[in-house]
């Protein structure tokens, strides 16, 4: 049967995903299947692609990107939570500790460097 651990690197839910896609089936049909069923497919789909992915690649080429919408205030705050707890965003105490007390655009951040915001000040 198609899946495992997941250990191995291996991306099993995109394969599963490709398949479902390229045959028009249900995921958990899919699972039933078993590698000597789909080995054959992959090998015709390396120089003959799915319908699907024939048309990506077109119109990728032609230029078309997929559209891009803005994040909502909900998902920046939680960027900007994730990015203060693992270190990526420099919390306002971490300027002051270096001294920092008033950033403007493009004034450079010990060992951070430019930054591309407007000016604000840091507060105790």
């Amino acid at each position: 049967m198609i899946g495992g651990s997941g250990k191995t690197g291996i991306d099993w839910g995109r394969i599963v995903a490709r398949l479902a896609t390229a045959l028009r089936r249900l995921p958990s049909e899919i699972l039933d299947m078993e590698f000597a069923e789909v080995e054959p497919l992959f090998e015709y789909w390396s120089q003959y692609p799915p319908e699907h992915e024939s048309a990506a690649i077109i119109a990728i080429s032609k230029g078309w990107r997929p559209a891009q919408r803005e994040a909502t205030p909900e998902e920046i705050s939680l960027e900007t939570a994730r990015g203060y707890a693992t270190g990526k965003y420099l919390r306002p105490e971490h300027l002051l500790a270096m001294g920092i007390k008033t950033i403007k655009p493009g004034d450079p951040v010990p060992g951070v460097g430019p930054l591309p915001w407007p000016e604000m000040q840091v507060k105790k």
